[in-house]
């Protein structure tokens, strides 16, 4: 009897801690003002669970992987900061200090984050990150502030799961557009690009192919937001592989508000199957748009419209097998009309996949993948950039008004400098990291040891 009595003490034991790291990239450090506030955070409708009190133990100062940042205009020291999954961090006094403002939300993963240009107290979120690995965290909708982020409420589209791109209308503060890239593990139909003209109060489905293509990148012309150009992506992870690619995947141009769309072909553009595809368009030249897009070798190695149905069997390979000859960055100097190949920059797409363009020099143009390319040439060649805190880059920033500042975000979380990438520096005492697992040992009292994506083991 004593022998079962200590196997069921120490699997209480075992329960809670499990709990407990379930929690760790949704607690912060607080203040003691602070801390009273702790019970309303993500507080469960189970009764068992309710008895629970929570605490971060830890670990911190490494950081965990950012998805997209979003920084006002009118004051570029108040800005966002989404991860993968420790949800939205705000600062107001350009990263002295952070504090986490999504909290007591259902789900902590964040994929796109928009501050409205028309009104910098709306604040758009999109949950659940984009970012196709096997750990890449679902959310639960559309998310809209009114108060510059201090408090959220849920307005739609809750069976998206991922969220790829947010934008705001420049000059009216009740429309906005999202690119869904929908369920990554199954089919669905709430997916593709919607719209919204009411502050999220019912939103039009203006971009839909088929259940099996999602919307990943969105963006709008400089000088006329009527203007619009999607990249749609066709994808399916299984429990041990991807396949990243097939006809669902293509760039798309719509000249009345997202209304009504036309697909680019040809012109320049790939004849191949496509995978995931970044656009980028500046400020400097609204003509000129960039598309970074995954080429395949051949057809064969992504989906068919008939292959839809037997997506699981055919995910045969890690990702789609770029073309090494084929496979890059694309620039249009005619609004999309036409395109010419400019270079085989593209590392690892399914997982990077960012273009951005300096909005004072349409020449310089930045990729990321586990590093920083930068070209001052039209994307024709790049220099590595050096210097920040860590690999893989998923989220860049150009200050719109001085292009010498510019932010990235990646698996160990922000990094900015003020000189074009030449210095950086970095943000690292968070408490954001993401545990792969979790385990304790026989000492009494026991020691806790856990593993983070790519940020160690502690």
């Amino acid at each position: 009897m004593a022998s079962m009595l200590n196997v069921k003490k120490l699997n209480q034991i075992y329960l809670g801690v499990a709990l407990v790291f379930l929690s760790i990239s949704l607690n912060s450090p607080v203040s003691a003002q602070e801390a009273s506030q702790n019970s309303a955070i993500n507080q469960s409708t189970n009764p068992i669970l309710q008895s629970f009190s929570w605490r971060g133990i830890g670990p911190i100062g490494q950081g965990g992987r950012v998805d997209d940042l979003a920084v006002s205009r009118e004051n570029p020291h108040v800005y966002f900061v989404a991860f993968s999954t420790a949800g939205l961090w705000k600062t107001a006094n350009n990263g002295i200090t952070f504090k986490p403002v999504f909290e007591t939300h259902s789900t902590a993963s964040v994929g796109a984050v928009a501050i409205s240009d028309a009104d910098a107290d709306i604040v758009w979120v999109g949950t659940g990150e984009a970012n196709n690995r096997q750990s890449s965290s679902f959310g639960a909708g559309v998310y809209l502030s009114t108060d510059a982020g201090e408090t959220f409420d849920l307005v739609g589209l809750e069976e998206t799961q991922s969220i790829s791109r947010i934008l705001t209308h420049p000059t009216d503060p009740y429309v906005a557009w999202v690119a869904a890239n929908g369920h990554l593990f199954g089919a669905n139909e709430e997916r593709g690009v919607y719209k919204t003209t009411d502050r999220g109060e019912s939103w039009e489905k203006v971009l839909y192919l088929d259940e099996n293509t999602g919307a990943t990148d969105l963006v709008i012309d400089p000088s006329n937001p009527e203007v619009l150009f999607a990249a749609t992506y066709q994808r399916r992870r299984t429990a041990c592989c991807f396949v990243g690619g097939g006809p669902g995947s293509g760039i798309w141009h719509s000249s009345n508000g997202g209304e009504d769309w036309s697909r680019l072909e040809g012109n320049g553009l790939p004849n191949g199957t496509m995978g995931r595809i970044a656009l980028a368009t500046t400020q400097a030249d609204p003509n000129i748009i960039y598309a970074q897009i995954e080429v395949a070798q051949d057809k064969e190695q992504s989906l068919s419209s008939e292959e839809a149905a037997e997506y699981e069997r055919l995910a045969q390979e890690d990702a789609l097998q770029a073309d090494p000859q084929n496979n890059g960055i694309w620039r249009s100097t005619d609004k999309g009309s036409t395109w010419e190949f400019r270079s085989n920059e593209n590392g690892r797409p399914m997982y990077f996949s960012q273009i951005r363009v300096d909005p004072m020099d349409s020449d310089l143009v930045y990729v990321v993948d586990q590093r920083v390319h930068k070209s001052t040439d039209g994307a024709q060649t790049f220099e590595i950039l050096e210097g920040y805190g860590h690999v893989d880059q998923h989220a860049f920033w150009i200050n719109p008004e001085n292009s010498n500042h510019i932010m990235i975000g990646n698996d160990g979380s922000l990094d900015v400098s003020y000189d074009q990438g030449e210095n950086w520096e970095s943000f690292r005492n968070w408490e954001v990291g993401q545990p792969y697992h979790a385990s304790v040992d026989m000492r009494r009292p026991y020691y806790v040891c856990t593993g983070l994506q790519d940020n160690g083991s502690w």
